[in-house]
């Protein structure tokens, strides 16, 4: 945090490259990836208002992950997914927003989002799947 009284001698924040935009909203929510989820650096979520999540990530320079097997899948590569969707009683889809991403304390792979359609789900990130 910054302490607006002593604007002059507070550290200044890190700088994160411009992310280029995957939603076409801007975002309602975002967290921050835990300590140790993405070992190459770091990363966020964040919800929007057309019912999608969307993971961040932000390699550091000189750190590189380990090779291992779950370099294949991906992880560490931007991914966003559709979320809090319905079926109306005509078919069509009904979208509602993400209003609240957090992540689980004790598994900081799974992400809670919750939504306007007053549900709250979880999502394992790692294996992209809705856990419940």
């Amino acid at each position: 945090t910054i302490d607006l009284r002593h604007v002059a001698s507070a550290r200044a924040p890190l700088e994160w490259p411009l992310q280029p935009a995957i939603t076409r909203y801007p975002p309602r929510c975002v967290a921050l990836l835990p300590p140790g989820l993405y070992a190459a650096g770091s990363g966020f979520c964040s919800g929007s208002f057309e019912g999608r999540v969307a993971v961040h990530f932000q390699p550091q320079p000189l750190k590189r992950a380990p090779a291992t097997a779950a370099a294949a899948d991906k992880w560490g590569e931007d991914f966003m997914f559709k979320c809090h969707r319905r079926l109306a009683a005509d078919g069509k889809p009904r979208i509602f927003a993400v209003n609240s991403v957090a992540f689980h304390p004790a598994k900081p792979h799974q992400l809670a989002t919750a939504g306007s359609d007053g549900e709250a789900l979880l999502w394992d990130l790692k294996g992209r799947i809705k856990v419940g």
